[in-house]
C-alpha cells in the first residue's frame, strides 16, 4: 500500500496580529478574514518559508488546524525511477 505514509506540512503564508490575537492565514481570503476580526490595524507579516517561523511559533499552527498534504504515488510508479 503506497497511501498515507507521507506528508508535506503546509506552513501559513501570514500571521495577522494585534496584541491580544494572532491568526496564521494559509490564502489570501483567510488573510482578510483575520484583517476583520481585529479591526484596526494588525501587524501582518508575510512568511515565505518554514524558515522564518520562530520554533515557539510553530507549535501554534501544530495541532487542530494542521495543514498536512498527502503524497501519493500511483500503484505502476517504480520507486527506483523516482530515486535516480
Amino acid at each position: 500500500m503506497r497511501e498515507n505514509h507521507l506528508f508535506i506540512l503546509e506552513t501559513p503564508l501570514f500571521r495577522v496580529r494585534d496584541k491580544q490575537q494572532t491568526f496564521y492565514c494559509y490564502n489570501e481570503k483567510e488573510k482578510q478574514e483575520a484583517i476583520k476580526k481585529l479591526r484596526g490595524k494588525p501587524e501582518i507579516t508575510r512568511f515565505k518559508g518554514l524558515g522564518e517561523i520562530s520554533p515557539d511559533e510553530f507549535g501554534a499552527f501544530i495541532g487542530e488546524r494542521i495543514h498536512l498534504e498527502p503524497v501519493l504515488i500511483k500503484d505502476d510508479t517504480s520507486i527506483d525511477d523516482i530515486l535516480e
